[in-house]
């Protein structure tokens, strides 16, 4: 795989990881936003029934219908707000409104009609009047928290904003170090080892071998071709320094093979040497023999001419 593609893939897999890690997060907080917004909707409504309590009870002692009737439609703007009974000392309607399914503000006609119509999840809020110490009544408010649909939109626009903001930051700062601590040091190792390729290095190697000592050492070309990464400490910096031990382990295979090629051919040059010069040395010999043959074939002939004539 090239190193484009890796870094495309991590990206990839980086985006779907954190958007499969960002959707049930996102809805944790629209749960808890939901509630936190519920309860503190409800205890507002809580508390504006209680202080439809305080308004409603001098108008109650003076039993005035038409500024009842008037608090009561002013409360009824809350759209969390269905109805409002207000019941005098003895437990008699005085007033009531409702909200149809319309929308529209009735009075009550039927109290278990009402009742049977409410939603599952409406609750009433019952407050005591009274008035300079006296009992004047009670007043029911049935509330029903609907849910806060403009809020939940709100919250998920912001984190979607926040979502493509982040994860873009998130991304491109990933891409930025990968390139930084991964991709870079890889195409700068492919370089150096290609430039080391190219140079045919095993041949300087075993030039350089030829040399003795610290001599052939020092000027070993290769013999830290990876050194920019070899202080790092995290896993590239293992891995290249791995790289390393091997290319020095390769050098010193070569040297030694150098050096005992060197060693076999000065005892080749040596012993042909040697072979030389026994070789001389029989020819030296042979020629020795030859002449020695001469004389005694001299003085086989005059042994010979000597005795014929003694003979004759």
């Amino acid at each position: 795989m090239g190193s484009k593609s890796f870094l495309v893939y991590v990206a990839l897999a980086a985006a779907v990881l954190f958007g499969v890690t960002a959707f049930p997060f996102m809805l944790f907080m629209e749960k808890q936003l939901w509630k936190a917004l519920y309860y503190t909707t409800r205890e507002e409504v809580t508390q504006d029934a209680q202080r439809l309590g305080k308004i409603l009870e001098p108008h109650v002692q003076h039993n005035d219908t038409s500024q009842i009737r008037k608090v009561l439609y002013s409360y009824m703007n809350d759209p969390h707000i269905l109805g409002i009974l207000l019941y005098d000392s003895r437990g008699t309607l005085l007033a009531s409104i409702r909200r149809t399914g319309t929308g529209d503000l009735l009075p009550v006609p039927d109290l278990l009609l009402f009742r049977s119509t409410l939603p599952k999840r409406a609750y009433s809020i019952n407050d005591s009047l009274f008035y300079e110490g006296a009992f004047k009544g009670r007043v029911e408010t049935y509330v029903h928290i609907q849910p806060l649909q403009e809020e939940t939109l709100l919250f998920r626009r912001s984190f979607l904003y926040t979502f493509v903001l982040f994860g873009t930051t998130f991304l491109l700062s990933l891409l930025l170090l990968l390139h930084r601590f991964l991709r870079q040091p890889l195409l700068e190792g492919q370089e150096k080892l290609f430039r080391l390729k190219k140079a045919d290095s095993l041949s300087l190697w075993r030039q350089r071998a030829r040399k003795s000592g610290r001599e052939a050492e020092e000027e070993n070309p290769s013999r830290k071709p990876l050194s920019f990464a070899l202080s790092r400490k995290d896993e590239m910096g293992r891995f290249f320094t791995s790289l390393q031990e091997y290319l020095d382990a390769l050098h010193r295979e070569i040297s030694q093979q150098e050096n005992n090629m060197e060693a076999l051919e000065k005892n080749n040059a040596r012993l042909i040497e040697e072979l030389c010069s026994l070789g001389q040395q029989n020819s030296e010999k042979e020629q020795y023999i030859l002449e020695l043959e001469k004389r005694i074939r001299l003085l086989d002939e005059k042994s010979r001419k000597t005795s014929e004539e003694e003979f004759s």
